[in-house]
Order: C-alpha cells, then structure tokens, then sequence
C-alpha cells in the first residue's frame, strides 16, 4: 500500500499488487523448489481501495511535532495487529495487581472495560473460568504465596526411577535446510541430559552437531541409547519439549517406538 503510494509519487506507474509469502506446509525434498516454497497472493484489488494514505499522513505528522504524546487509551489495539512497543509504559499507573495480569483474555478485558482495574476490586461473586486466575485473585487479595503441597506431592509420588532431565536446543529458518523438513520447523541440534538414580547419583550425557548435515538421526540414536524403558523425563517446558519430540516422530517414523 505505502509503496506503491511513494512508487507512484515517484512517477513510476504500478499496475498489479502482490503479498509473497512463505508456504508453511512446504517440506524439502532435495533441492528446494521456489515456485512451492514462496506462495503469491494478489492484492491489487484492496490495495486500490485504500485512499487516505495522504489524510493519515497528516495527522501523523501533526502528532510527531506535538511536544507532549497523545492521550491513547489502554484497549485491545494495544495487542492488534500487533504488541506495542511501549504497552508498558501506558500501563505504568496501573494498580500494582492489574486484571490485564489475568490468563483469560477475554475476561481480563471485559472487566476492564467496566472500569474494574485492580484485581483486588474484582467482585466476589464474579465467576472466573480460568482456574489459574482464581489462584491469581485468592493471592491477590490475600496478600499471600499459595503452594498447592497437594498437586506437589502428587507429582513427586508418580515419578519412577530413574529420572531424566532433558533440555532440547533448536534452531529455525525460513528455507528449510534439511530435506523432511518444513518453514521455521524447530530443528534440534544440542541436547542436555542427567540422569539420577534411586541412590541420588548423577550421571550427565550431551549430544551437540558439529557438523553441517542433519543432525536428528545422530541425535535420535543416541538419545535412545541413553534413556531406558523405564522412568520418568523431567522438562523445563513440557509444551516446547513435547512439540519437538513429536515432530521428530513425524519425520523419523523408525524411532517413533522409541519417542
């Protein structure tokens, strides 16, 4: 839109419009393919609908000579079409335990937009969904540190040994470097792994690339080789961890048993 505005300024006469993007459901095969790879939209109808580049150039520029910055209120904008950089800012005279705090978006705003601001002020018998967020308000109001022991205990009692602590490391690129692979799919290179057992002893095993051709097939066999049949793996983030194991599945079938 902008650029064909300034292009056409400029003297140079655009005729058709397009958004090329990157096609997320590509996977390499041998050499990549740029027709498959890069999808192209046209977008010279709605491009050509858009008229007020000149009226919305004005008031920006009328805002950026003004020596104090606007009066913008706190609203959803602050997140679309994407976060503002200076959200924080605007939040500063915030109550210290705000509703915009809250998990469940669509709660936290609408009580926002009731002029409710600090969590302390949500009323008692306002149903929350999110049961992180009753946690939220029971410690919010009062004043304290809740532990569930409960859930704790629970967790510690279901563990078997031995125990495996694993951290993946991945990378990702817009072009997919490694055939069965797909845009910005997360491509373990580096893994850390300790292992405890009932005795408390602990034994560390690492794997890291270190050279330029896939490294899942290595990293799988080795990971396999080290974590046994039985016991439990320990991860720091369980959606992260699961995701990129399950993926490894997908594109590596003979280790699915395994994983």
């Amino acid at each position: 839109m902008l650029q064909k505005y300034v292009c056409e300024k400029n003297g140079i006469k655009i005729k058709n419009c397009f958004i090329e993007y990157i096609n997320k459901d590509y996977i390499k095969q041998g050499n990549v393919i740029p027709n498959e790879l890069v999808l192209q939209e046209d977008v010279t109808g709605e491009v050509n609908q858009i008229d007020d580049i000149e009226e919305n150039s004005e008031k920006y520029i009328e805002i950026m000579e003004q020596k104090e910055p606007p009066e913008v209120s706190i609203s959803k904008k602050c997140n679309r079409p994407y976060e503002c950089p200076l959200k924080d800012e605007c939040r500063g005279n915030l109550p210290e335990y705000h509703v915009l705090q809250l998990t469940n978006w669509r709660k936290y705003w609408e009580l926002f937009e009731e002029g409710i601001l600090d969590i302390k002020d949500i009323p008692k018998d306002e149903i929350l969904s999110s049961y992180k967020d009753r946690v939220i308000k029971e410690a919010v109001d009062g004043n304290k540190v809740i532990v569930n022991k409960d859930k704790i205990r629970n967790f510690l009692n279901e563990l078997q040994y031995p125990l495996y602590y694993l951290d993946f490391e991945t990378f990702d690129t817009a072009i997919p470097i490694f055939d069965q692979s797909r845009p910005y799919q997360k491509i373990p290179f580096q893994y850390s792994l300790h292992i405890q057992d009932e005795n408390n002893k602990v034994k560390h095993f690492d794997f890291l690339a270190r050279s330029e051709k896939d490294p899942r097939p290595e990293l799988l066999d080795r990971l396999g080789k080290e974590i046994g049949q039985t016991g439990s793996v320990i991860v720091f983030n369980k959606t992260f961890e699961i995701g990129v194991l399950k993926k490894l599945a997908e594109d590596f079938p003979e280790y699915e048993s395994f994983i």
